[in-house]
């Protein structure tokens, strides 16, 4: 199996674990071109996949609840899932 096709089947499967809808997949998958980042952050998308991670405590305690007294808290939970999902 090559490692596109790995690594779609591991979104695949975060997504079905978090919940999304096709339409909120499809909105969260254009979020990977810098240009759309900052018009999709507030999509019921991201808001199950912040909770997917937070409850599989993947994301960072800090980042999920932004704590000002952390050093990673110039990291906001959609940057971090953006992230995560180009890693996959």
């Amino acid at each position: 199996m090559g490692s596109q096709v790995m690594e779609d089947t591991e979104k695949a499967l975060i997504y079905d674990s978090a919940g999304l809808t096709q339409p909120e997949i499809d909105a969260v998958d254009r979020c990977f071109d810098a240009d759309n980042q900052d018009s999709e952050v507030e999509m019921s998308g991201f808001r199950k996949l912040q909770e997917y991670f937070s409850n599989t405590e993947e994301m960072p305690y800090a980042i999920a609840t932004q704590s000002s007294w952390h050093p990673d808290n110039t990291a906001t939970p959609d940057d971090w899932i953006i992230e995560r999902l180009r890693d996959v």
